[in-house]
C-alpha cells in the first residue's frame, strides 16, 4: 500500500461506519421508507399489519421544572404508552422490530431472521 491509500483508508472506515449507523434509523417497508419520527398510522398504512404486537403503559418521571402561573413546580409523573411492533419478512430477511412511544417511531432494531 501507498501512503495515499493508508491515509485514505481512515476515511473510508468512517463513511462506511456513518452509513452503517444511519440504516439503524430507518428501514424500507413496501418500498417506502420507514424513519425514526414516523407516527404508528403512517407505518401501519406503508407496511401493514405486524406479525406480533404488544402495548403497555409506563409511568415515568419527568425531571423537569416548569413555571405555571408565577409557580414552579417540580418532577412530575407521565404515563407512556408503549407499543412493540415485529415485523416478519421472510427467511431470508432480517425481522425489525419496531417501539413507539405516544404513537411515534423512537426505535427500530434488526431481529433474528424471519420464518
Amino acid at each position: 500500500m501507498t501512503k495515499k491509500h493508508i491515509l485514505l483508508m481512515p476515511a473510508f472506515v468512517l463513511i462506511f461506519l456513518f452509513c452503517c449507523a444511519a440504516g439503524a434509523a430507518a428501514f424500507q417497508c413496501n418500498n417506502r421508507f420507514i424513519s425514526i419520527g414516523s407516527f404508528r398510522d403512517e407505518v401501519l398504512d406503508r407496511c401493514g399489519p405486524p406479525s406480533m404486537s404488544d402495548s403497555w403503559q409506563e409511568e415515568r418521571l419527568v425531571d423537569q421544572y416548569t413555571l405555571y402561573y408565577g409557580q414552579w413546580f417540580g418532577p412530575r409523573r407521565v404515563l407512556v404508552t408503549v407499543d412493540r411492533w415485529i415485523y416478519n419478512f421472510g427467511p431470508t430477511k432480517f425481522m425489525r422490530i419496531l417501539t413507539f412511544e405516544n404513537a411515534k417511531l423512537i426505535r427500530i432494531e434488526s431481529g433474528r431472521t424471519g420464518y
